[in-house]
Parts: structure tokens; sequence; C-alpha cells
């Protein structure tokens, strides 16, 4: 049982925890499904399971389980029943809300989601162009007793190919209930309809038309409901001779649709990683000491870019890419333009990439971004917006009628003198403005803090969180000044499959840039060494400058600090299948799937040399 306990906040308020009685158990199990597979049929029964077990629709909108790589699936969600805050004058209400904080954050080692699912799922062909998807499962966190379901979700979806495969309909139904003090707190529905038809093998257009139906806080005396349309409709065309790929689409999304088990707020934008450039190489034995990857290259790069497609916006958008003179010259535009369903402007967003490889030493690359946006409303951030109620973080700094708009541009090459690749100089210039979406608005987004609003509806006070940011004069605003980004690098195989080296450096006129991907002002070396078959010792060692923003937040001044970070590892492959890991240090080693750092594993978990030794043995059985 824990004590009674105070907490003061930085704003002088106290808050009083009371005591608790805390339960410990055991469970030996981390996941466990059994089922029947064959050629017809998938289906599986899963008392405890991970979230891979939940079931993707393959509909236009993927209306079940879409999400970008980094979040938790939607089907993990638990319901956070509504509030009635007394003592306020007059007394207001805290509606109740679908949260992924608690699987977001309970994780294992390997970043596994330990939040787990519990039901059934059945995938089926009965004929041929037949398809069914059916699925119901609860999620259980890890306070929770296994016996006990506050949320329930479901899936259906059922598909037909006709016109020798030319035409596909199918519709999908997505459901999830929420339940509170033993009670139907919350009902969520979509329907949807869809077709995809391809009169000649190069042109394809697909269609998909949805409705939702939410009720919310039916225990309480503030019961709400909304209802919403999503319409979305792509043409897409291949060139005869495969050089040349287009794509249009537009999607309207009203204001009340709620898409259930999809969250699009993520992949409406672009990924911070996927605003620059991209050259550098690492050695592959250095790569090959970190475990498996949770996701390829092609997994995580499918979503840097984004579409605009989020609840309460019209989205349209053009993509054409192609791959001329035997992949020599590979170009992709892409343009978005998103409004709010009222018609009020969100966004233009214009993107060239360019790829040439005129010479087979030399490789060059282009960037060309433009990111244009309304003038700026004081008080509210033009770009940090709260993932859970979509409203603009508050920002005290950013000045009435500004215009925060973004243009970046880039060009890099790099050589490789030697036909056995194993030596190689690369280079990249970046002028640029953006300090914010390119940055993952770090490490400014970390100076927030949490207050509410309230507004009346239907003679009810309803009461929403806001967040705002602070100390927000460290950082440009709107208009943003342009700076410039110089990266170099090189890599070099003394010994072949022996002994790799990596040498990269940048120099960064936004010194408040962090360590979130090599846009840190740094200089790095990273070597791996092979002596023998089974064993491979590698290392990395950087120096780096940075701004440290706690002193510079307490008032002590912009102070442009060195440091030293160093990172051994040392694997000894005992057998085929076991591998013994002695580590100094900490350091990124390859893909990851955390939201704000690089996933390509260009990122510093730690400026200074952390001094532990940690010793790791794995096995398959």
């Amino acid at each position: 049982r824990t004590v009674p306990t105070a907490a003061a906040s930085v704003f002088g308020n106290t808050f009083r925890i009371p005591s608790a009685e805390i339960d410990y158990t055991f469970q030996p199990i981390r996941w466990l499904w059994t089922g029947y597979k064959n050629d017809v049929v998938d289906w599986r029964v899963f008392p405890l399971a991970l979230q891979d077990q939940a079931l993707t629709s393959d509909d236009p909108l993927r209306l079940s389980n879409h999400h970008i790589f980094w979040e938790p699936s939607p089907w993990l969600d638990e319901w956070v029943p509504g509030r009635l805050n007394t003592g306020a004058t007059p007394d207001d209400f805290t509606r109740g809300r679908w949260s992924d904080d608690l699987p977001f954050f309970t994780r294992d080692s390997d970043l596994t989601r330990l939040t787990a699912l519990r039901g059934t799922s059945l995938q089926w062909t009965p004929l041929e162009g037949t398809t069914v998807q059916a699925a119901v499962a609860s999620p259980k966190g890890l306070w929770q007793d296994y016996e006990r379901f506050n949320s329930l979700v479901a899936m259906a979806r059922a598909k037909q190919e006709l016109w020798d495969g030319r035409l596909t309909v199918g519709g999908t139904h997505t459901s999830r209930w929420a339940y509170a003090h033993q009670r139907k707190d919350a009902t969520n529905h979509v329907y949807a309809l869809d077709a995809a038809v391809s009169p000649w093998p190069w042109l394809t257009w697909e269609g998909e038309a949805a409705a939702s139906k939410t009720i919310q806080d039916r225990v309480s005396a503030f019961e709400s409901d909304a209802r919403g349309w999503v319409w979305h409709s792509a043409l897409t065309a291949h060139a005869v001779d495969g050089t040349l790929t287009g794509r249009a689409f537009f999607t309207h999304m009203d204001e009340g649709f709620d898409p259930g088990l999809a969250n699009y707020r993520n992949t409406r934008r672009d990924q911070f990683w996927g605003r620059h450039l991209r050259f550098k190489r690492k050695p592959g034995l250095f790569t090959a000491v970190n475990p498996a990857a949770p996701l390829s290259f092609g997994e995580i790069g499918a979503v840097r870019i984004g579409n605009g497609v989020d609840i309460g916006r019209d989205a349209w958008g053009l993509r054409l890419s192609g791959s001329f003179f035997e992949s020599r010259l590979e170009p992709l535009f892409d343009v978005r333009n998103v409004h709010r369903a009222d018609g009020t402007y969100v966004e233009t967003v214009v993107r060239q990439e360019t790829t040439a490889t005129p010479l087979k030493w030399l490789s060059a690359k282009t960037l060309f971004l433009s990111h244009d946006l309304p003038h700026t409303v004081g008080g509210l951030d033009p770009f940090l917006v709260n993932a859970d109620t979509n409203r603009p973080y508050l920002n005290a700094a950013v000045v009435d009628g500004r215009d925060p708009s973004l243009l970046t541009f880039s060009l890099g090459a790099e050589v490789t003198p030697l036909e056995d690749d194993r030596l190689s100089f690369w280079g990249v210039w970046e002028r640029t403005n953006d300090t914010t979406l390119a940055t993952d608005n770090f490490p400014r987004g970390l100076l927030d803090g949490s207050t509410f609003s309230t507004f009346n509806e239907d003679d009810h006070v309803i009461r929403i969180p806001e967040t705002f940011v602070f100390s927000q004069g460290f950082f440009p605003q709107p208009p943003y000044p342009f700076f410039d980004i110089f990266r170099a690098g090189l890599y070099v195989e003394p010994i072949e499959d022996q002994l790799q080296i990596a040498v990269d450096w940048t120099r960064n006129e936004f010194e408040l840039a962090g360590q979130i991907d090599d846009n840190l002002n740094h200089v790095g070396v990273m070597a791996a060494w092979s002596p023998l078959t089974r064993l491979i010792v590698a290392g990395r060692y950087v120096i780096s400058w940075a701004v440290d923003m706690a002193d510079l937040n307490a008032g002590a001044g912009k102070r442009f600090t060195r440091r030293h970070s160093l990172f051994g590892r040392l694997l000894w492959k005992c057998s085929e299948h076991s591998n013994l890991y002695v580590d100094f240090g900490e350091a990124a080693l390859g893909p990851s799937i955390l939201f704000s750092i690089d996933p390509y594993g260009d990122y510093y978990p730690t400026l200074d040399t952390e001094h532990f030794v940690r010793v790791t043995y794995t096995s398959t059985f």
C-alpha cells in the first residue's frame, strides 16, 4: 500500500495523491494463440496476443487498423470515461475518449507493446475471387484483470472480384463498444462500400464511401452523438513501358466522421526525416550486430510523405514518379492541397525530388520542398497540434498575421571510385527555413504544459484540454529566417568483409537542432572488425556540439558545449541460433519504431558516454 503524497506543480498548485493498494500479478505467458489454416481458411483464437493479430482491411481508406508504424494499433485503445468536474463555477464535464496512452508507453525492452488482445479472427476465401475477413477482440492492459472487459472491437469485410479481376467491389464494417461501471458508455459504427475498376491494365480507378455514427457518455447526463461521411476517389495510371506512374486523388471527411479503428492524424503529414536528403552509409558489420530490425526500410519509407487526409478535411493530391534511362534518372513530383471541410485553407505542399546516376561512380540527388501555410493567428502555434483533440498548441510568442510558410532546397552527391564499392565519399547541402517540421519540433516541443478551456453546448459546460508551449522566444518565429546545413561523409572497407569504417560530419547553422537525426552538429566515426567468422567488434565515437535547453530555460544563456559519446559492442556467435553480446555505453544501431527519432538509425540516444556494461545472451530454441 502506498502512502498519501502531496506534489506541487511549477505553477504553485498542490495535487494530493491518496493511498492506494497495489496487487502484484505474475503472468508467465506473454502471448498465446492457436487456430487452423489451409489454402482456403485462416481461423485463429487468441486468448492473449500481440497487436499483430489485429486485421488490416485492404479497402482504399484502410478503415480497419490504419495507423503509422510507430503508433499502437487503434485496436489497443482504452476507453477513458467522461468526468464531471465539481467545484467549478459552474460544474463542467470532460468528455470520454479513446486513449492510446497506455499502449503507447507500456512496452518491453524490444519496444513490443504490452497491451494484449483477446479474441478470434477469420480470413476466408470460399470461392476464387471472393475474400472474407472478420474479427472480434478486446484489449487488455497490464493493470486489468483478465476476466474484465471495458471495450470490444470488431471488423468485417467482404470483397468480390468480377470481370476477370478487372472490377472489385467490397464492403467494410467496423465497430467498437465501451463500458463504464458495467454499463454501455460509448458505441461507434462505420459502414463503407468501395470499388475498383481497371478497364485497361495501365489504368485503375478506386472509390469508397463510408458513414459513421458515434454515441458516447451514455452513463452520464452529457450524452452526445455524431454522424459523418467520407468520400474518396483516386485514379492511377502507368505508362505502357513502365517508366512513369501517376496518381491523383480527392478525399473528403466530415467534421463528424469518426473512423473508429483507423487513425489518420500522423499519416496526413510528412515525417521529419523525410524532409532531408540521405546518403549516409553504415558499415554492414556494424548493422549486422544489431538484432533483427522490427521494420524493413520499405515499410519505413512508404509513409515519409503525407497525404493530408484526416477528419474534417478536404484533401486532393497528385503524384508523378518515374524511372528512365535504365534507372539512371528517377524523378518524383508530389503535391497536395488541403482545406477544412468548411472551406478554410490549411496548406499546400509541393515536393520535387530527383535521383540521377549519370555514371557508375556518381549518384546525385536534389530536393525542393515548398510548404505554403495561411498567416498565423496570434497565440496559436502554426505547427504543434494536440494529437487527441486536433487543436493547435497555445503559443504566446506567435504574432498575428505573419507568414509561417517553409521552403527547402537540398543538393547532394555520392562518389564511389572503386568498382567493388569499398570506398565512397558523399556530401549534402541544404538551404532551408524549416526549424519546425523538419526537426519534429524538437527540442522546442518539449517545453510544454497543459491547461483547459470550456464552452457551452445544449446548456452544458464542456471542458476541453489545451496544450501550451512556453519559452518559445529562444526559437525562431514566423516568418522564419533561412540557414544552411552542410553534411559530408566517408565510407571505406580496407579489408573486404572484415574491416569497415564510416566517418560523417554535420555543420548546422541552426544550433538548437537536437540529436533526433544526423542534423545535430557533430563529427562521428563508426567502425566494425571481424577477425574471426564468429566474432564481430564494433564501435561508435561521436563529438557533438549542442545547446543545453535546461540551462537555457533556466536563464543561464545559450551555451554551445562539446560532448563526447563512446559506444562499443562485442558479438560472439556461439552457434547458429545463439549470440552473446557485451556492450559498453549506448548508441543507435539500426531501425527504430520510436516516433521522435530517425527510424533509419541516424540518431544519438545520448550525447555523453554512458559508463555501464551490459551483457546479453539470446537464443532461439
